[in-house]
């Protein structure tokens, strides 16, 4: 009796990774590889496999595809769709909410699950606060001898980079003093010198 429970247990854990939902794309070669679509961008596409990685394939390669889940899929003429999506002899079909689509394998520019679209449409329509990198910088130092010298120095480079535009800002100040014989002075002074 528990042999025969052991063997159910093993034949489930071998045909359960079979039944569970995957992408699937066969190569000219007849390799078929099982795993996620992520994204195809260009003449690539790049795929995530739970024995491989991720892994980018030359497009032409690909035979025949599908897909489990919806993807983003941008058209010919640009037209942007969304649904899963099956190919072979050199056509792909998306099955939509409202019908399908259907388009010659080479025609489709893109396609991206959705964490890639989410992505994808941060860079496309981000906020004007969103996106900002950069560092800034304080220093002081002093020094003592025959003069006593303090320096502050303050530094700020950030820019923001999106798909249609960039911008940057930056500025660089530096204030110092110098006593010698009981008399102080400015030494240096410069800044703020912001641009964007």
């Amino acid at each position: 009796m528990h042999i025969h429970k052991f063997s159910c247990l093993v034949m489930a854990a071998i045909l359960l990774p079979a039944l569970l939902p995957a992408d699937q794309i066969t190569l000219k070669n007849g390799d078929r590889i099982t795993g996620k679509i992520v994204k195809k961008d260009g003449d690539k596409v790049t795929f995530s496999s739970e024995l491989l990685g991720e892994v980018t394939i030359p497009w032409t390669a690909v035979t025949n595809i599908s897909s489990d889940e919806p993807l983003v899929v941008v058209l010919p003429e640009g037209k942007t769709v969304s649904g899963k999506i099956t190919a072979s002899d050199g056509k792909l079909q998306v099955a939509t909410a409202t019908g399908t689509e259907t388009s010659p394998l080479t025609g489709v520019s893109a396609m991206r699950n959705g964490d890639q679209e989410k992505a994808y449409q941060r860079l496309a329509h981000p906020g004007l606060l969103e996106l900002w990198a950069g560092y800034f910088d304080l220093g002081f130092s002093i020094a003592r001898g025959n003069a006593r010298t303090n320096t502050f120095t303050t530094a700020l480079n950030s820019s923001r980079t999106t798909r249609t535009d960039k911008m940057s800002l930056y500025f660089n100040q530096i204030y110092s003093t110098a006593t010698v014989n009981q008399v102080s002075s400015a030494t240096a002074k410069a800044g703020p010198r912001p641009r964007t």
